[in-house]
């Protein structure tokens, strides 16, 4: 597997190496910046949400889901 990256540059290899980790996770996982945007979300986690990972990454997460007063996960699409 570091074979096929050795042509990267380093911030790209670990990158790579990231992007392989969270899509090989089978839950979702989502990543909020200080600002609220979501900066980055694997192919499961956009997928329970109905969306691409495009779709979410970049505006504020809870212009594309959130969680209501007692707890309760809401989609805003």
């Amino acid at each position: 597997m570091f074979a096929d990256l050795k042509h990267l540059s380093h911030h790209a290899a670990w990158r790579r190496q990231l992007e392989m980790l969270l899509e090989s996770a089978g839950e979702g996982i989502y990543g909020i910046d200080l600002r609220g945007r979501c900066i980055f979300i694997n192919g499961a986690g956009a997928a329970m949400l109905g969306y691409t990972p495009d779709e979410v990454v970049g505006p504020p997460a809870d212009t594309k889901f959130g969680y209501d007063k007692s707890g309760k996960a809401i989609l805003t699409k």
